[in-house]
């Protein structure tokens, strides 16, 4: 997607054009600054790994995969990290009921207004 598909996408008021990623990061042993902000497709989002420039980067691609479904290019741990065998709309996703994964999975919501 272009700079120009995006801004008409937003100017149109088409929602879900696309996933955010945004990502800062600062390496002291390299005295690197590294700025990333795409918008890869919000179903099959694909982007860059940072961990070959920030080894701990590795772990928050990790989660970032886990709870928002975007694949780091070259990342050999994207495997499960917290949701094992989880299944549905991930966590952090827009699309996800959080009422509604609690009545399924449990039975019942407890109101928290009185």
């Amino acid at each position: 997607m272009t700079e120009e598909d995006l801004e008409g996408a937003i100017e149109s008021g088409i929602k879900g054009a696309g996933a955010a990623v945004l990502r800062k990061g600062w390496s002291y042993g390299n005295r690197i600054h590294v700025m990333q902000n795409s918008r890869p497709p919000r179903d099959g989002a694909r982007t860059v790994r940072a961990s070959p420039l920030f080894a701990r980067a590795q772990t928050c691609e990790r989660e970032t995969h886990e709870m928002y479904g975007v694949f780091f290019e070259g990342n050999q741990r994207l495997t499960p990290f917290l949701l094992e065998h989880w299944q549905g709309t991930l966590p952090m996703r827009r699309g996800f009921d959080t009422r509604e994964f609690v009545e399924d999975t449990f039975g019942s919501t407890v109101s928290t207004e009185d």
